[in-house]
């Protein structure tokens, strides 16, 4: 041995027959660069594909398969046209203004169609433009195609669903949130209003991304200031879309401040406050930083009031939303005026039952937990009630919001009813219980939407046979409506003043300033013309005395007005 290498000393407890150069747990006969999963023997070109877990249903994969499904449901349900309510044609206007960098004349034509009619308040100036800014995309693509605006209405509902089940499932077992979607999906309300083009689903859509991000943030702990940034910018975007936004920008800066605030104690309170008012504060100021900047170029009007709106409401709509929120939820039929499921009314009032405990369960124990989520969750759903029953008209697409929180809810109510269920169960088969309680879970929440299986296959027949027939929803894309417009274009100038019901719409399709008619009420001096329909009984209502019949046809008349 060389004097530079030094002799290696075994161990006294080493075995003197071991090879201390190979490792004891490595077979010496099998090759380390050889996969033992693959046969030798086989051309791997030959073999078959290796079984790959291709769901993960903690991760990304599960959301965007509802998303793809709730696509589905939606779009089986749309039919040709559009209905009569003019708000869609605003929309449009407003996003074909973002096309053409001409948002200032849409302006002031809505301005002078509100200024000069004698219904005050039915439109504001400018609607938000969140829903316009996202019609702007198939606005360019393909024109005015309602199917292509109503594709972007349908994505909306989509991603809703998919965002909602995100935060469903940060809250409540699997199986649970599946029921709580499942409710979601097969809203019949909801679905149905897939053939609106407006701001009410886009809307759902993104106070879902809201709380669903903000969920996830409060997963890994306080809200940091970077997370209190992009919180605020949600904020303005939700805010963006509708007025109500101001109510989910208040709900997330709660959830800022008590996501530190829940973890102070008695010695650290006070620089827990200090922190949780300046994130809250950076979250306010890029909420109302964006907001001003978006009014500085897209101005609308942000906080507008309308006539007859107010706390005094609440009586008066209390009726209509109970009926909003079981119509919803599946038990209510509209056009018996009574709780119904699956056609019997003693099922209906079962269902009623059952939703009032689910939903007494789940609130109590979002109220009790001290969660973070729970509490913004419940400001949600309450200050969309409140915003809903003191508006001046009900209406079933006010009530979403609230409706997506109450899923939650009474999927919570599920778990703590099958949690109590459970706990009867003798121990030691820990599998089994978890799969009873998943079942139950399931089951309980599952009968809501098994209660619209049967009208949502009815509504999906019927849009199929009046897609193949190319027969379009009552309203401006009728024949007899389109042959109107067409004598509008005909018979008047781009000078001309339409007095009619739906100013938006005349607007919309002939380009002529409109005003909006109301019954017993004087023609505006301003108008020229005037487009009305006969009655049931062949009459024409609101027509001024010495007005000229130019065209009709079966429904719709035009009408020269009298000077002066």
């Amino acid at each position: 041995m060389s004097e530079l290498e030094p002799e290696t000393i075994p161990a006294p407890d080493a075995d003197p027959d071991v090879d201390p150069d190979v490792d004891p747990d490595v077979d010496p006969d099998v090759d380390p660069d050889v996969d033992p999963d693959v046969d030798p023997a086989v051309d791997p070109a030959d073999a078959p594909p290796r079984r790959r877990r291709w769901l993960r249903l903690d991760g990304v994969e599960l959301p965007i398969l509802i998303i793809w499904i709730s696509f589905a449901v939606a779009l089986s349900a749309l039919q040709p046209g559009h209905f009569w309510g003019d708000d869609f044609a605003l929309y449009i206007r407003q996003g074909e203004g973002l096309v053409h960098f001409d948002t200032a004349r849409v302006i002031r034509d809505i301005h002078y169609t509100v200024e000069w009619s004698r219904a005050k308040g039915f439109s504001p100036d400018v609607y938000p433009w969140g829903t316009s800014i996202l019609l702007a995309i198939p606005l360019a693509l393909f024109g005015r195609d309602i199917m292509a605006l109503k594709f972007t209405m349908a994505a909306a509902f989509a991603i809703g669903a998919g965002a909602w089940f995100s935060l469903a499932r940060r809250r409540l077992p699997l199986a649970a949130a599946l029921g709580s979607t499942a409710c979601f999906t097969l809203s019949l309300p909801m679905v149905r209003w897939v053939d609106v083009v407006g701001s009410d689903l886009p809307y759902l859509a993104i106070t879902g991304l809201c709380l669903a991000t903000l969920a996830r943030w409060l997963s890994r702990g306080p809200i940091t200031t970077r997370q209190a940034i992009g919180l605020g910018a949600l904020g303005a975007a939700a805010f963006s879309f509708r007025n109500e936004g101001l109510g989910i920008t208040a709900a997330l800066l709660l959830g800022i401040g008590a996501s530190h605030l829940f973890t102070a104690t008695r010695t650290t309170w006070r620089p827990v406050l200090r922190l949780a008012s300046i994130r809250a504060a950076i979250a306010g100021g890029v909420a109302i930083g964006i907001t001003f900047v978006l009014q500085l170029f897209l101005p609308y009007d942000m906080l507008p009031s309308y006539k007859g709106s107010g706390p005094g409401r609440i009586t008066a709509n209390w009726s209509a939303y109970v009926r909003a929120v079981t119509d919803q939820f599946g038990f209510y039929n509209g056009s018996k005026r009574r709780f119904e499921a699956f056609g019997h009314p003693a099922l209906g009032t079962t269902l009623l039952c059952v939703f009032l405990i689910l939903l007494a369960f789940g609130v109590a124990r979002m109220v009790l937990r001290h969660d973070v989520m729970d509490i913004v969750l419940l400001f949600t759903g309450l200050i969309h009630a409140y915003t809903a029953l003191t508006f001046f008209v009900p209406s079933n697409r006010y009530a979403y919001v609230t409706v997506a929180v109450m899923f939650i809810a009474v999927a919570q109510g599920a778990t703590v009813l099958v949690s109590g269920i459970t706990r009867w169960f003798r121990s030691g088969d820990g599998g089994r219980k978890r799969k009873v309680a998943a079942a139950l879970m399931f089951g309980l929440i599952a009968v809501f939407p098994a209660a619209q299986i049967s009208p949502y296959r009815k509504l999906v027949v019927y849009a199929a046979a009046a897609r193949d027939a190319d027969r379009p929803l009552p309203g401006p894309y009728e024949d007899q409506s389109i042959e109107m417009y067409a004598a509008v274009l005909r018979y008047t100038t781009a000078d001309d003043v339409i007095l009619c019901l739906k100013p938006r719409a005349m607007t919309l399709f002939t380009n002529r300033s409109s005003v909006k008619i109301i019954g017993g009420a004087a023609a505006p001096e301003v108008a020229t013309y005037m487009a009305v329909q006969e009655t049931s009984s062949g009459k024409l209502n609101d027509v001024p005395h010495g007005s000229t019949d130019l065209w009709s046809n079966s429904i719709w008349h035009l009408l020269r007005l009298p000077k002066g």
